[in-house]
């Protein structure tokens, strides 16, 4: 799955996979999930090997393999799903009381499950749900009073059967707001979106600054996320694994160095770089530099000094670092491209790594 579109692709596959094979399945199966290739079915138990043996023939070359529920539960991607006596599927979190978040979040919670609870449910079980919602949030430690008061003396506003008007289309049909972004309100005035990390008992007051602007909305971000509390579970490539980089590659025999660009993983593009220095075909200024002198590459020491997926931006940052270091191989024709309007700029910046990045990236666009 090394290209972009290959997700979508898998995508597309699977769900006809799926559906022709639940199409002439013999026996019911009451639901299927799915993300990407993995399945999580409910099938009755002597049907397993059958259900099995429909998936793999759909094609030779998709092929799975069944893992079975052993004491009502199985691992479905990184969560163990369990099956109750009475056959359902829940497990009653929700956002504990204690969590770091909003209180705002937290009494929005309340009013959201109250109006799920009195919507969805027949007129004669409302109490009943209302009632089953009050236990789950106090095992989710919801203080009592908080939730007498936001549960049983708040009222339902119902807005379902309220038609949108023409100018409020456009708003609902627009895509979330970016951070930090400017828009229009229903009377044309200009309206700035920013975020500002939650911190308990700080952000609420800095929020309140704004309020008297009427054209600057302040939402909070939640800074303590699962990502910052582990470690990350993939392995980190090791720099030949790398594609889309600049690099560069440095001479064991004089202080000259070889600034390049790949959209390949770096190994096989040092590959190349090795077998045109043992060929002898002059292909760039490195494998010039090594049949000419008779000088050794350091290829295991290779440093990656940019990223960019698009090859205008890697092309944009190979000529900025060709022109910000002295000793380079580089020939001048690798350079003529860059324009001379930053010439200024990057001499400026040339001994600030980080604004030096900003300005190449912003010049490529």
């Amino acid at each position: 799955m090394g290209s972009k579109i290959s997700p979508i692709l898998v995508n597309f596959v699977l769900d006809d996979l799926v559906k022709d094979c639940l199409h002439y399945m013999p026996h019911h199966i009451p639901f299927v999930k799915r993300y990407v290739d993995d399945l999580l079915l409910a099938v009755p138990k002597y049907q397993i090997g059958m259900t099995l043996e429909f998936f793999n023939t759909y094609d030779r070359y998709i092929q799975f393999t069944v893992e079975e529920e052993t004491n009502r539960a199985v691992l479905f991607l990184d969560m163990l799903v369990m099956r109750t006596e009475n056959n359902i599927l829940k497990t009653n979190r929700f956002i504990s009381y204690h969590s770091y978040h909003t209180m705002t979040s937290k009494i929005n919670l309340i009013l959201g499950m109250k109006s799920r609870a009195v919507k969805l449910s027949h007129s004669d079980y409302v109490e009943e749900s209302v009632a089953l919602l009050k236990n789950i949030l106090i095992d989710n430690s919801y203080p009592e009073k908080i939730i007498n008061r936001f549960l049983f003396h708040t009222a339902i506003v119902n807005n379902n059967n309220q038609e949108p008007t023409a100018q409020q289309l456009p708003n609902i049909t627009n895509t979330p707001l970016e951070p930090n972004r400017v828009t229009e309100d229903q009377n044309g005035q200009l309206v700035s979106y920013f975020s500002l990390p939650y911190i308990d008992n700080l952000t609420y007051k800095l929020a309140n600054v704004f309020r008297q602007y009427n054209n600057i909305k302040i939402a909070n971000k939640q800074v303590k996320a699962l990502s910052k509390l582990y470690s990350r579970t993939k392995t980190p490539l090791q720099i030949m694994e790398n594609w889309n980089v600049v690099y560069r590659l440095q001479c064991r025999d004089c202080d000259l160095s070889y600034i390049g660009q790949t959209s390949r993983n770096l190994k096989g593009r040092i590959t190349s770089h090795k077998s045109d220095c043992r060929r002898g075909v002059l292909s760039c200024a490195l494998s010039e530099h090594v049949n000419n002198l008779d000088h050794k590459i350091d290829w295991d020491g290779a440093e990656i000094l940019d990223r960019a997926d698009s090859f205008c931006k890697r092309t944009f940052l190979e000529m900025v670092h060709i022109n910000s270091q002295a000793n380079t191989m580089n020939k001048r024709s690798d350079t003529q491209s860059l324009s001379v309007i930053y010439g200024y700029i990057l001499d400026l910046y040339s001994g600030n790594y980080g604004s030096l990045r900003q300005v190449a990236t912003q010049g490529s666009q």
